[in-house]
């Protein structure tokens, strides 16, 4: 039983052991993700970003493909011109096909769809989960301060009716 019991123990050490190291890989990804914001240049998203890749901001499904995101980053970087100056990953954790990270980023806002939000500096952070399949991006999943983002802009919190009784 005892030499069971290490033979199980080392299958399933020496299986650990075996998982590819995915950290370059992942590094490699990211820095070019990242590059795609900081520049514009979605282009470089082909090579790293499966086609039917989805992007899920809190609850909601921003992009359910590469056509579609690469829609989303050239709006986001329409309405914040200044946007890939000031995008930062702050910290990666890798393991095997998962990948997680914290970011910030800052902008100024065009006025793009509201001309009195024009000129409004903003910075938020947040944090992104990603899948990796065959060396691309397949998912990632965003969470982020959108109530800070948008007392930045300006926009109050109005309490409910009959809140303050």
């Amino acid at each position: 039983m005892k030499h069971r019991i290490t033979v199980i123990l080392s299958i399933l050490f020496l299986a650990g052991c075996m998982q590819r190291d995915t950290s370059a890989e992942w590094d490699r990804i990211l820095d070019v993700y990242v590059e795609a914001w900081n520049t514009g240049n979605l282009e470089l998203l082909d090579g790293i970003i499966d086609a039917q890749f989805v992007r899920t901001v809190g609850s909601t499904i921003l992009s359910d493909n590469i056509d579609s995101l690469k829609i989303v980053m050239a709006s986001i970087r329409e309405t914040y011109p200044d946007f890939y100056v000031n995008v930062t990953v702050d910290e990666r954790i890798h393991s095997g096909d998962l990948s997680a990270g914290r970011w910030s980023w800052s902008g100024t806002h065009s006025g793009l769809g509201n001309p009195a939000l024009k000129g409004k500096q903003v910075s938020n952070t947040g944090m992104s989960s990603y899948r990796m399949r065959d060396g691309k991006l397949v998912e990632e999943w965003v969470e982020t301060n959108q109530l800070s983002l948008m007392l930045q802009l300006g926009y109050t919190l109005t309490p409910p009716p009959g809140a303050d009784e």
